[in-house]
């Protein structure tokens, strides 16, 4: 889901 992507994307960012 849409949903899902946006999660791990902001996860990604948070993580940087």
């Amino acid at each position: 889901m849409l949903g899902r992507s946006l999660l791990v994307v902001y996860v990604v960012e948070k993580c940087s």
